[in-house]
């Protein structure tokens, strides 16, 4: 957990930057160039700066013509690069993709494509993606989050309002998971929470925790009565950020 919070701080430090977002949906999964468009679509007005061919390759895969032409792949990757170095030479341009393991593959091609081939062009991409389900970027600099460092996580805990010593013990049962840490202290009873009985092990997530969870992940609103799947427990693996400049 956090990943969504270092993109959010890249953006807060991008003074003198464009900044475009991408975020990953199920539901847009299938639809093939759906996540570039996201991210690309307050440029589109610059595709005339671009050679023909790859300008012709971008309204394709956009359906800016209504044209039902074969989509050339390389084409268009070739073309999202071209667009954003051509728009970084004015100003630079941050590209935060969030979400990236449910971005849709022709999306991913094209924006790793772009990310391996930025020398000194002002363009910087950063993908945040969780390990499961994967998002292979290879040659890209890869940070992996794991939990909160014991101290911090206790005073996370604590704003909470639990006695330090159970925010301690909340903290090494979670792994410093700053998602848990902020959500499970609502779910304990004041006895737990002042450390007059000790927190029941293992931890489980219950329905309110476990619904929070599953709305974050699956990017939709909750729905209050709906029981879905089991969600991840506290312990889940590191969430990772990618980044190509």
């Amino acid at each position: 957990m956090g990943k969504t919070a270092l993109l959010q701080h890249c953006a807060a430090r991008s003074t003198g930057m464009r900044v475009l977002h991408a975020t990953g949906a199920p539901f847009e999964a299938d639809l093939p160039f759906s996540a570039l468009h996201q991210l690309a679509r307050p440029l589109l007005h610059r595709l005339g700066d671009l050679p023909a061919q790859q300008a012709d390759a971008l309204r394709t895969v956009f359906a800016i013509d209504g044209s039902s032409r074969p989509v050339n792949r390389l084409a268009a990757y070739v073309a999202t690069l071209s667009l954003l170095t051509t728009a970084a030479e004015d100003t630079p341009v941050l590209c935060l993709v969030d979400d990236a393991h449910w971005i849709d593959p022709a999306s991913a091609e094209a924006l790793l494509f772009t990310a391996r081939r930025l020398l000194a062009d002002r363009v910087a991409v950063v993908f945040a993606a969780r390990d499961a389900p994967a998002f292979p970027a290879p040659g890209l600099p890869e940070l992996p989050l794991t939990g909160l460092a014991r101290d911090d996580a206790i005073r996370l805990a604590m704003r909470a309002g639990l006695d330090r010593r159970v925010a301690a013990d909340l903290a090494a049962a979670t792994a410093g998971n700053p998602l848990a840490l902020t959500e499970l202290p609502a779910t304990l009873s004041e006895e737990h929470r002042n450390g007059w009985l000790p927190l029941r092990e293992p931890l489980v997530l219950v329905e309110r925790i476990e619904t929070t969870v599953l709305a974050h992940a699956r990017g939709c609103p909750t729905t209050p009565g709906v029981r879905s799947s089991p969600a991840r427990s506290p312990r889940s693996p590191p969430r990772r950020c990618w980044s190509g400049s």
